[in-house]
């Protein structure tokens, strides 16, 4: 052991006698902290912590060794057992109080030892339960922690789970790599992966003080509060037992660093701040329910287990308990006044044993559980309705107070611009026209944090950005935005509501712009109302997947075609126009492509392929110059880089359903200025398979002479499109129609029943292999229809899961028709599905979804039948409107032989899903895999297919 400046004083003392006297001089005449109770758990006291340090100093005036081993047999008698937190010194080294902390962590009255971490770390978060412990995919415990989860019975306080973009939040993360390949295996992560604590499985070969800096450069990356570093590594099996370990003690009320020493032993050393230390503890849980159930309203009911209740009340239950017979279970409940069970189980807590994970740490889960239902029925029907709101104040000159104005703006006078979301009955704020739908709220988020973005192409030169936190119930925190009216014009900006990458809902303010406030009459008004809402259901943002890019497509008040986009903490906006002869020229090669299949059929780097791909690449090229210049100019150091491989989730909204914007088409990886053969990458084939470039690839990417066909954004990423009519927007929000994966409903179960049909273009012998290896996969839940009528009665009888049209588009405007079996229809005259009803009515024509039955998956494949070009996208709004969940479509001419061709690649990749629940991917995902497996079978116009709607839903 490293005495270091102690070893002259220490010389005659073994290591367990100076481990003793080390421990007594460090805490010597200090106080315990305040924070650290003493609750009893399994026949142990954790006992007290106490703060240490020591210094060259000090050692001046220590006692005697022997004084202090004499004083160390008081102080364990008296306390029996406690924790210590090693405090930061500058005199001693990190290394130092690594081994310091080791000595002390072989006393048995030691039960656990933290080293305090720097100061700029994060604060922990409250644990909720079951508290989450997550691994990466591809670790080597995940697959046998995720196994365990199998075994555990309801309301277990703790699951293990897979970090994703939909759960990126976590109070534990398990890697199972030494800390100094920790960083490169985080590349990988979800880029926002955010967690309390790390368990980090060896050094892998760094001294302790590298492995200092590189623990701070994980907790940067990850917010931590605290480090949990093995320093031997374990194998992967002895890891995932000890995580388990861990976990059980946590239940058992043990502290962090506690839990930790009896989980790893000796050799492991917790480095964090006390934040951690208070809310990683049981007891910490029982004060954040009891509070929680003291601030819920009076008239509420909590419900619990009488087993839970009974455990959680020591059989002293609340005086107006009342026992309910559960009939979806089985058992009896008892439900009690929130404030009377909050007292009980205060009262009772003192007694908590904690001898077992299915004791009291499970009737806390269940009683956690219990509160979220409460709450989100109390808010349900208690609370106001919410809107987004709006001030506008000016100022008159430099020196003038604030003004609030209704009417008008001034050039050159400046405005605030204030928004939040709050009661629609306050007076002092004006209004949109569509409620939050508050009652929709996840119950388990006390509050959500959302991105604000404001912008006026005129007078705002770039769109601006803020953030606000909207409670559970009540009105959220404002945002501002200051900016100064240019010139004398209309003014219309729009504000977007934004969380976790995807965009909410849209709000429109409209007014004038005057030369002066003497101009302003009665007429002038500031008008604020809903664009539209993307989403109206939220009960399941807290399991959304975390987007890279929202891209918004509108047309403002001159009717000028724009794109605003946000990422990160940067948003932009720009013309479209400058991208439309390279859309045109996207869409006519891909249609040339159509009218010589047989030129595209052997292979990517075959025939005709790569002289398409890479004027398709070039073409992409400039997408992705004139769509996100502006981005990769104004990027900060460290800000997120469009062009890296981990953004890979956007999402586009377009607000006029004739206009596309084919961003799957955008290519981002280096093409060659000289003129070269067009040639594709002689790997290709193994990106593709892989879903990325071999290693061997960079130095050949990087000198931009071959195409390679994982450059384009539609084959390596998951993009989810939304289309309404913004024309309609106005006091009334146009509000996609469609339905949207939730809480309660997530899972398109596509094996139900399918209905085929298709236009007379497509002959038999193209459309037979599909039918046959549908037909081989569904037997009898797969119908095929000659014509419409018998789609609309297939319909009708079967409530299908998945229909599969391979159409005609024929005409424009208001002339425009679908043919299907030589028979046209109107998609405009299609019935708009109403959640609401569940009945239908025998006078209506149901083309996509009966009242009352699931929503299905569309496949709408035929020439231009996504309308890059022209209105013929109408199609799309009809089914979305009709029912549909998702729609696949294209963006460009296909003939039958293709449109067929990549309907059956699309098809074999859903068939393929196992439908193992837990493990289902999302369609988007899906998608991507599907585009790519149809590029290997040489159909580069896979590229062209796009989908239409949430990319949520997973597929069973």
């Amino acid at each position: 052991m490293n005495r270091h400046f102690l070893s002259e004083w220490s010389e005659e003392l073994d290591d367990v006698a100076f481990a003793q006297a080390l421990v007594v001089a460090g805490v010597q005449q200090r106080e315990a902290l305040a924070w650290a109770d003493n609750a009893a758990h399994s026949g142990r006291k954790t006992g007290p912590r106490f703060p240490w340090s020591l210094s060259p100093e000090s050692v001046l005036t220590l006692p005697t060794p022997s004084s202090l081993l004499s004083q160390w047999n008081a102080f364990v008698a008296q306390q029996k057992a406690f924790t210590v937190l090693l405090q930061n010194s500058a005199s001693l080294s990190f290394a130092e109080r690594c081994d310091f902390a080791h000595a002390m962590t072989m006393l048995p009255a030691v039960l656990g030892v933290a080293i305090e971490c720097e100061n700029w770390w994060a604060k922990a978060t409250p644990w909720r339960l079951p508290f989450l412990i997550a691994t990466l995919d591809n670790d080597a415990v995940a697959q046998t922690l995720i196994e365990r989860n199998r075994w555990s019975p309801p309301n277990w306080p703790f699951r293990y789970a897979v970090a994703s973009r939909q759960f990126d939040r976590h109070p534990v993360l398990v890697l199972s790599t030494p800390i100094n390949a920790a960083l490169a295996v985080l590349e990988t992560a979800p880029p926002k992966l955010k967690a309390n604590l790390v368990i980090i499985n060896g050094l892998g070969g760094e001294t302790l003080e590298r492995a200092r800096a590189l623990m701070g450069a994980i907790a940067t990356r990850l917010s931590l509060s605290g480090i949990a570093l093995v320093r031997q590594p374990l194998p992967a099996d002895d890891l995932a037992s000890a995580v388990q370990n861990f976990a059980f003690q946590i239940t058992h009320d043990l502290p962090a660093d506690a839990a930790v020493a009896a989980a790893f032993g000796d050799d492991a050393i917790l480095f964090g701040n006390v934040s951690l230390l208070r809310e990683a503890r049981m007891s910490t849980q029982v004060q954040s329910l009891t509070a929680r159930m003291t601030a819920m309203p009076k008239a509420s009911r909590v419900t619990v287990g009488e087993r839970s209740a009974a455990m959680l009340t020591r059989s002293k239950p609340p005086p107006s308990a009342a026992p309910i017979r559960d009939a979806k279970r089985a058992e009896i409940m008892m439900s009690a006044p929130p404030e009377e069970m909050s007292a009980a189980v205060a009262s009772a807590a003192p007694g908590f044993d904690f001898a077992g994970e299915s004791h009291e740490a499970s009737a806390l889960t269940e009683l956690s559980g219990a509160l979220r239902e409460a709450a989100a029925i109390s808010a349900a029907e208690s609370a106001a309705s919410r809107c987004i709101q709006q001030q506008c104040f000016v100022r008159a000159a430099p020196a003038a107070a604030l003004t609030k104005v209704s009417d008008a703006f001034v050039a050159s006078e400046p405005v605030l611009f204030k928004v939040r979301i709050g009661n629609q009955n306050d007076a002092q704020w004006q209004s949109s026209t569509v409620a939050f739908p508050d009652a929709a709220l996840p119950a388990n988020e006390s509050k959500h944090r959302l991105t604000v973005v404001f912008h006026e192409p005129i007078h705002v030169a770039q769109p601006l950005l803020a953030q606000i936190e909207l409670p559970r119930i009540g009105t959220s925190n404002e945002a501002e935005f200051e900016f100064t009216p240019v010139t004398p014009s209309n003014f219309e900006a729009r504000v977007s509501i934004i969380h976790r990458g995807r965009v909410l809902q849209t709000a429109i303010l409209r007014t004038q712009v005057l030369a002066s406030r003497a101009e302003a009459t009665a007429q002038h008004k500031i008008e604020f109302f809903d664009e539209t809402q993307v989403r109206h259901d939220w009960t399941s943002l807290d399991q959304r997947a975390r987007f890279d890019l929202a891209l918004i497509c509108n047309r403002d008040d001159a009717h000028i075609e724009r794109l605003t986009g946000v990422a990160d903490e940067l948003a932009w906006s720009l013309d479209l126009a400058r991208v439309d002869a390279t859309v045109t020229r996207i869409n006519g090669l891909l249609s040339d492509a159509a009218a010589h299949v047989i030129d595209h059929g052997e292979g990517l780097d075959a025939g005709a392929n790569p002289e398409l791909l890479s004027k398709l690449a070039f073409a992409g090229r400039e997408l992705f110059l004139n769509l996100l210049h502006e981005q990769l100019r104004t990027r900060a150091a460290g800000s997120l880089d469009l062009r890296n491989d981990q953004v890979s989730h956007i999402q586009i909204v377009g607000t006029r359903i004739d206009e596309l914007v084919p961003i799957e088409f955008i290519y981002d990886y280096p093409l060659s200025a000289f003129d070269v053969e067009p040639a594709v990458c002689p790997k290709h084939r193994e990106g593709l398979e892989r879903g990325e470039c071999p290693g061997e690839c960079a130095a050949r990417r990087a000198a931009g002479e071959h195409i390679c066909p994982n450059g384009f954004w539609g084959v390596r990423k998951v993009i989810e499109r939304h289309l309404f009519d913004g024309t309609a927007a106005g006091r009334e929000a146009a509000i996609i129609a469609g339905a949207e994966a939730n809480a309660a409903r997530n899972t398109l179960a596509i094996r139900e029943h399918v209905v085929l049909g298709h236009s007379k273009r497509v002959e038999a012998p193209t459309i037979a292999p599909l039918i046959a290896e549908m037909k081989a996969a569904l037997g009898d839940r797969l119908t095929t229809v000659a014509h419409w009528k018998e789609w609309v009665a297939a319909v009708e009888t079967h409530a299908p899961s998945w229909l599969i049209a391979f159409p005609h588009n024929d005409g424009t405007g208001d002339e425009r028709k679908l043919e299907l079996g030589d028979m046209k229809i109107r998609t405009l005259a299609f019935a708009i599905h109403d959640d609401a009803l569940t009945v239908a009515d025998p006078a209506v024509d149901y083309f996509v979804r009966v009242p009352g039955k699931p929503p299905p998956l569309v496949f709408l494949l035929g020439c231009d039948t996504a309308g890059a070009l022209d209105d013929s996208g109408s199609h799309l709004d009809a089914f979305r409107r009709g029912g549909a969940a998702l729609i696949v479509s294209t963006v460009a001419t296909v003939f039958g032989e293709h449109a067929v061709a990549m309907g059956s690649a699309i098809a074999k990749a859903l068939l393929a899903q196992d439908g193992d629940p837990g493990k289902e991917k999302t369609f988007g995902e899906v998608l991507r895999d599907a585009k790519r497996a149809a590029l290997l079978e040489s159909l580069p116009m896979a590229l062209g297919i796009v989908a239409f709607g949430d990319a949520d839903w997973r597929i069973q």
